[in-house]
């Protein structure tokens, strides 16, 4: 009789496992809390993994649908896009997510710079969107982040972080607390997004997100942005382990009220030149002008030199940061222009939004901070006029009244020919060197 108890209890433990054990097995992309990877909420330190103070910090609902479920796999099957992620990472992430957590966001928010540009700088779209948080022109101007010709707030880490998450706090608002639809406005237009919700109203269908017919950009930003926060909070579950970063700042400010060549001063501090510039590719020129206090993004551990060098570095000569232009020759590669002009690959790219370093033969570049004279250059950048929109103005009419053509405008402020201008909102008017530009290439695309 004791046998059989004992059998019967060794047969109940035996099931009891083999269901457990199938649960998991069929349960890959099942998005239910982990207790062995959570995190309690507590004080980090340092040292800590700056990954798992955002873990300690996420609070959205990730729904285990088909469309997250996609992207979890895609990432999985691009670990390359992971690595670059994480490496990208290691010198922002500490100053975004310290940004997030003193607001009290969503540390789901620290990788919407993933999404948006891989944690890059100097990262431009072909749509003219620019930085780590890709602001487009006209509403990086709307949150305050100046744009000319010498410097561009947008790719500035500190001041655009600051100007994104009161972008998203207001869209968070603005959807009565709903993360979703705040994220997707981030990306679509909240007009667009609250346009859609009108539509799925009038026909009795529901409003979340998940219900609307958006853009396929915007529908797929959501779940890209859940299946990324998910593979981060979740990182064994998936086979991953992501890179240390440590919980204390990658980048220090240094200040100085002299106008500094940031190659000059990389070179003679021991820093890669071209990480120095991109780190600090808010001076489009890679030359801290126009501003009385020029502040300038180095590595932690290379500060002091820094301060050491800035000290005794020459005042740089306005001569050093002409500005030309370049038609590419056949046989051209960014690089090789690059290294004509004595300025950063990562210059060209931002300043003629180039995305994947394709140029081509005939096509005319515009290089700003260079020291070849071989070229045709100019003494100064053309003049940026704006206008303030009035009441009844159209994107058509604007255009004809400043006599530049319909897409020059649209594309000198990152709007869509479907664009709902505001009064007040301030446009800004290409250059006709630049509308000649957009002519030219739209004459070759037709």
């Amino acid at each position: 009789m004791v046998e059989t108890a004992s059998f019967r209890w060794s047969l109940r433990l035996l099931i009891i496992f083999l269901a457990l054990a199938a649960a998991g097995c069929n349960s890959s992309f099942a998005f239910r809390s982990d207790p062995s990877e959570s995190l309690v909420s507590r004080h980090f330190s340092p040292d800590d993994d700056v990954w798992d103070r955002m873990r300690a910090g996420m609070e959205l609902d990730i729904p285990d649908n088909a469309r997250v479920r996609k992207f979890v796999r895609w990432y999985l099957d691009h670990p390359a896009t992971l690595k670059v992620m994480q490496e990208n990472a290691e010198l922002y992430l500490f100053h975004i997510v310290d940004s997030i957590a003193e607001r009290g966001l969503p540390m789901e928010l620290a990788l919407l710079p993933a999404v948006e540009s891989n944690y890059t700088p100097s990262a431009t779209s072909r749509s003219g969107a620019a930085g780590i948080w890709q602001f487009i022109r006209s509403t990086g101007r709307v949150y305050g982040l100046e744009q000319n010709n010498w410097y561009d707030a947008r790719r500035d880490l500190l001041a655009s972080t600051d100007a994104a998450l009161d972008y998203l706090a207001y869209l968070h608002n603005y959807f009565d607390g709903d993360w979703e639809l705040a994220i997707a406005a981030y990306n679509g237009g909240e007009g667009t997004v609250s346009r859609a919700r009108g539509r799925n109203e009038r026909s009795g269908e529901d409003i979340d997100f998940w219900s609307l017919d958006l853009r396929q950009e915007t529908e797929d930003y959501v779940p890209r942005l859940m299946a990324l926060a998910n593979l981060v909070k979740y990182p064994r579950r998936y086979g991953l382990k992501l890179a240390y970063i440590p919980n204390r700042p990658g980048l220090v400010t240094v200040e100085t009220e002299r106008t500094v060549n940031l190659a000059d001063a990389a070179e003679k501090s021991g820093l890669d030149k071209q990480d120095f510039v991109k780190i600090n590719s808010a001076y489009v020129s890679a030359v801290t002008t126009s501003r009385p206090t020029h502040r300038l993004l180095v590595p932690a551990h290379k500060a002091d030199t820094l301060e050491k060098v800035l000290a005794e570095l020459p005042e740089a000569k306005p001569q050093q940061f002409q500005v030309a232009t370049y038609r590419v020759r056949k046989g051209d590669t960014i690089s090789s222009i690059a290294r004509r002009f004595g300025v950063s690959q990562g210059q060209i790219r931002a300043q003629n939004n180039i995305r994947k370093d394709l140029i081509r033969v005939g096509q005319q570049l515009t290089i700003k901070g260079g020291k070849a004279t071989s070229f045709r250059t100019v003494a100064a950048a053309p003049t940026r006029r704006t206008y303030k929109v009035r009441k009844g103005d159209t994107l058509w009419s604007i255009a004809r009244s400043h006599k530049v053509s319909l897409n020059a405008l649209l594309q000198s402020n990152g709007l869509s020919k479907k664009a709902v201008l505001k009064p007040g909102q301030t446009l800004r008017i290409p250059t006709v060197r630049e509308a000649s530009t957009v002519a030219s290439r739209d004459s070759m695309a037709s």
